[in-house]
C-alpha cells in the first residue's frame, strides 16, 4: 500500500474507533495524516499476515502505550516515522522487534548527544560536524530507540 495521501481514505476507514478518535485530536493535518496513514498501513499489513481484515486486526496498546496484538504472541512489530519516512517490521515467533528511523538533519549534535547517548557513544560521534555528525548522532541514536522498542 502506498504511503502516500492518495492512502488516507482508505486507511481512515479500517481505524478503530479509538483511533478514530485519537486522530481527531491531533491538530495539525501533518501529523493527523501521518498517525491515519501509519496505523492504516500497519493495520493491512497486519491484516495480510494474519489472514483477516485491516479493521479486524486487534490491536491494543501495551502499559507503556506500544501497540501490540492483543490476541497474538506469534506476531511483533514495529513501526517508526521521522517527517515523511515510515518504516515497518513484522516478525513471526516468540520475542519482541523494534526499529527506528529518523530523517537526517542539522541538530545540535554535541547537546543532544551530552544529554542522551553513553560517554562511549558520545566519543564516537569523533567530533563531527555539519551533516557528518548528525548522519553519525542519528545512526548511534536509532539504534538506541530500536532496542529501546524492542524491550520496552
Amino acid at each position: 500500500m502506498s504511503g502516500s495521501l492518495d492512502a488516507l481514505p482508505a486507511c481512515e476507514k479500517c481505524l478503530s474507533t479509538d483511533e478514530s478518535a485519537r486522530a481527531g485530536r491531533i491538530s495539525r493535518a501533518p501529523a493527523r495524516n501521518l498517525f491515519v496513514l501509519g496505523r492504516g498501513i500497519l493495520r493491512k499489513l497486519l491484516g495480510r499476515a494474519l489472514g483477516c481484515g485491516a479493521d479486524a486486526v486487534p490491536l491494543a496498546e501495551n502499559a507503556l502505550g506500544k501497540p501490540a496484538l492483543a490476541r497474538s504472541r506469534d506476531l511483533s512489530f514495529s513501526l517508526s516515522h521521522s517527517e515523511d519516512l515510515m518504516l515497518f517490521a513484522l516478525s513471526a515467533g516468540p520475542g519482541e522487534i523494534g526499529l527506528d528511523v529518523e530523517r537526517v538533519r542539522p541538530v545540535a549534535t554535541d547537546e543532544l548527544a551530552l544529554l542522551c547517548l553513553h560517554p562511549t557513544e558520545w566519543e564516537a560521534l569523533d567530533g563531527s560536524s555539519g551533516l557528518r555528525g548528525a548522519a553519525r548522532f542519528f545512526q548511534l541514536w536509532t539504534a538506541k530507540e530500536a532496542l529501546l522498542k524492542a524491550v520496552g
